[in-house]
């Protein structure tokens, strides 16, 4: 049997226990269960516009310790000035050829499937372009310009050059 032990006072607690015997510290519930049996925190939006109160349910408060007062993202939003951006809208995979369907049981599937196709198009994308991206990469490296390191070992990597040997160049360069 797990014990609970308080983070304020340092007292050992039952397993079971809603407070702290030794200080009254509320701890908060474990599970999705025993926050469902109720433990006395309000999680409604307590936003009141000219006598009726919000409906939504709380998500954001400033308290630290899971306490309320527990405000929607609207209403926190306007107490805290800021304007109130509209939550994005799913996005699908429509414009690829592959609209979403959440209840489709083959989407994974086709998802993967496509995701495949993809990855052979680029495997097998034209040698002469990663080349001559390569050879700009070098070409702006030797120059002197800071580049990240994956972007040289990868233009090495596309060269079939030995990187030791243009470090060993470039240092004499300088």
């Amino acid at each position: 049997m797990r014990n609970r032990l308080c983070s304020s006072c340092g007292v050992t607690n039952a397993a079971t226990a809603h407070e702290c015997k030794g200080c009254g510290t509320k701890f908060r519930a474990y599970s999705s269960a025993d926050s469902q049996q109720g433990d006395g925190i309000d999680r409604q939006c307590p936003w009141d516009d000219y006598g009726i109160r919000c409906n939504e349910r709380g998500t954001i408060s400033d308290a630290t310790t899971g306490d309320g007062p527990w405000y929607c993202r609207t209403h926190n939003a306007q107490r805290q000035g800021r304007t109130v951006r509209p939550v994005a809208p799913e996005r699908g995979l429509t414009g690829y050829g592959l609209p979403m369907v959440p209840a489709d049981r083959d989407y994974a599937t086709k998802a993967r499937a496509w995701l495949k196709g993809k990855v052979t198009e680029i495997g097998n994308a034209p040698a002469g372009r990663s080349r001559e991206w390569a050879r700009a990469i070098l070409d702006r490296w030797a120059d002197g310009e800071p580049m990240p390191d994956i972007a040289v070992r990868s233009a090495v990597d596309a060269l079939g050059l030995d990187l030791e040997s243009l470090k060993a160049s470039r240092r004499a360069a300088a």
